[in-house]
């Protein structure tokens, strides 16, 4: 049999460690992006709350619902190199 090539290959992300982060508590629970800890979180990191969720959305492991911030996976994964880059993966 001819083996199947799937629709979307498996695309590992490269993302700095604040996108890291989030990506490790975004796999617990929903963020809410007018929680003040977030809005502190997201400007020293990105300068702004809106760059923050546009880094964070243009991977499309996450979604933006005007309020909250979700993952689009249920299955994320995250992973540190050696070198100490970081990446995100759908499984």
């Amino acid at each position: 049999m001819e083996s199947r090539r799937s629709a979307v290959d498996w695309q590992p992300v490269e993302v700095n460690s604040a996108v890291f982060v989030m990506f490790n508590i975004l796999t617990q629970s929903d963020v809410c992006t007018t929680d003040p800890d977030f809005i502190t979180f997201a400007v020293q990191n990105a300068g702004s709350v809106s760059g923050f969720i546009n880094e964070i959305t243009s991977t499309n492991f996450a979604s933006f619902d005007g309020e909250n911030l979700s993952l689009t996976t249920e299955n994320l994964i995250t992973v540190t190199l050696p070198d100490g880059r970081f990446y995100g993966c759908r499984e």
